[in-house]
């Protein structure tokens, strides 16, 4: 497969998250500053919810101690979201907003990816990175209903019963 195709099919993985994926000229451009084409592929399917290291060697059709160093290697890197409780490690797929728009310049740095990277963002961004949201009249999560009362249904949960919850929902 070239790596013009393993990007698209790794953009095409990325649109489904909430972001989407604005389509820029400096896109692919970004994406390709962001991942390299081994990192792309690897990173296409991932869930962009916690999964354990058996589900992704298992999904991945991979060594779970390989797949593990390169996992915690994205993970520093901020692309892929690594969570540990007790035995368990979990991991997901960072969307492309939270990469581009957050991880990548939270260090400060100064290093060739962080310079190659920041040109590319601030164009995606100018060139329609946030156009999905241009007929969004209200605030999101700020709308309530008027005349009705709100029941508070809010309780604490265990991590592993919300885990649980969460696993039932694609």
């Amino acid at each position: 497969m070239s790596e013009q195709e393993i990007y698209q099919r790794f953009m095409d993985w990325l649109k489904q998250t909430l972001w989407g994926l604005s389509e820029t000229d400096e896109l692919v451009p970004l994406i390709g500053a962001t991942y390299t084409p081994e990192e792309a592929s690897l990173l296409t399917g991932m869930p962009f919810s916690g999964r354990n290291l058996e589900e992704l060697a298992e999904m991945k059709q991979t060594d779970a101690t390989e797949l593990r160093k390169q996992l915690d290697e994205l993970a520093r890197k901020g692309v892929v979201f690594r969570t540990v409780k007790g035995d368990t490690i979990r991991y997901s797929l960072n969307d492309h907003m939270f990469v581009n728009y957050r991880s990548t310049f939270w260090p400060g740095g100064t290093d060739e990816r962080s310079k190659a990277m920041a040109p590319l963002v601030n164009q995606h961004y100018y060139h329609g990175a946030f156009d999905q949201f241009n007929d969004t009249h209200l605030k999101a999560l700020r709308a309530l209903p008027i005349g009705e009362t709100i029941e508070d249904t809010r309780q604490i949960l265990p991590y592993e019963e919300v885990t649980k919850v969460l696993d039932q929902h694609d």
